[in-house]
Order: structure tokens, then C-alpha cells, then sequence
């Protein structure tokens, strides 16, 4: 009987807190007490440490949480900022030549022939999702590095964002990614 009285006062205490890793101050401080040192520590085991005061983050919440703090992401985003942009594309082409074909995801705020007007190699659309959000934008497109990074494939011919190209088989893992992360 006593033991139960005492957990019950000990959870009203926790629970008044807002705490849930309080030590032996606390609980003499308000007046709750155990006749062991041996017994309080039963009871704080059983009833406290098992209830966590910090929320679980999701990776995914990590992972924007890290990208948004990146200088990469400000910078794109100071630069579409600058030039009034609001929304963007995420694009995935198969860039193919006599000796290579692969595939390229990325991001741009401009049409796709723009975009590949001085890339060494003609272009397949393959997929495009506009976006009204550049911040979702960047986020998708690093998401997208992040789960192909097996499948990565270095162009023979240098082009700017010859870092985000994979190998040409890939496509439907892509698609599948894009639809995830929605």
C-alpha cells in the first residue's frame, strides 16, 4: 500500500514538472519518501526513466534540419531570392552520346533547354515535377543525391553538374524516390 501511494505522488510530481529524469532532490523537495534509498530507486527505474522528455526527431526531419543550416542551401536560396524566384523544377533526363548514356537528376529555375543548351551530350526527358517551393525544391533534389549515391556515374565529358549523374538503368528507382518523399 505505501509503495503504491508513494509512486502515485512521485508520478503527480513528474507530471506537474514537466519533467521526467528528476533526481532525489526533487522528489524530498516536494515532500515524497521512500523508506530505502534502494526502494526510491525502484521506483524512479520503473516510473520515470521509462517515459523519454526529449520528442523523437525522424531522419527526415534530421536531414532538413542539416541542409537548411548548409551554405549551399542558403545560397540558392538568396539566389532565387534575388532574382524573384518562387518555384522551380526537379527534372531527370538521360544525357546520351555515341559512347555514354546516363541519367542526371537536378534542379533548375529556368526552362530544360536553357538549362542543357551548353551540355556536351543530348537529352531525354525522363520525368519533371514542378515545384512552388524552392526550399521544397532543394530539399527533394538533396534527398534524391543522398538515396542514389550507389548508383553514381561519372560523365566522361566535364559539364556543369556532372556530379549528379547516375547510371542509365535507374530511372524507375528515381521515380519510386520522388514519390516517397511526397
Amino acid at each position: 500500500m505505501f509503495k503504491r501511494k508513494v509512486i502515485r505522488e512521485l508520478l503527480k510530481v513528474v507530471e506537474q514538472s514537466g519533467e521526467y529524469n528528476i533526481g532525489y532532490d526533487t522528489i524530498f523537495k516536494e515532500g515524497i519518501y521512500a523508506d530505502t534509498l534502494k526502494e526510491l530507486d525502484q521506483i524512479i527505474v520503473r516510473n520515470i526513466f521509462k517515459k523519454s522528455s526529449k520528442k523523437k526527431v525522424s531522419k527526415r526531419e534530421k536531414f532538413e534540419r542539416a541542409i537548411t543550416h548548409s551554405k549551399e542551401y542558403k545560397e540558392w536560396i538568396e539566389s532565387c531570392g534575388e532574382h524573384g524566384k518562387t518555384w522551380g523544377t526537379l527534372y531527370v533526363v538521360r544525357l546520351k552520346n555515341n559512347y555514354e548514356s546516363f541519367i542526371k537528376v537536378g534542379i533548375t529555375t529556368t526552362s530544360l533547354d536553357r538549362r542543357f543548351r551548353d551540355v556536351p551530350y543530348g537529352y531525354e526527358v525522363l520525368a519533371t515535377e514542378k515545384v512552388y517551393s524552392v526550399k521544397k525544391l532543394y530539399l527533394l533534389e538533396q534527398h534524391l543525391h543522398r538515396r542514389l549515391v550507389r548508383y553514381r556515374y561519372t560523365p566522361k565529358q566535364y559539364f556543369s553538374g556532372y556530379t549528379e549523374c547516375y547510371r542509365d538503368n535507374i530511372e524507375k528507382v528515381v521515380l519510386l524516390e520522388i514519390k516517397k518523399y511526397d
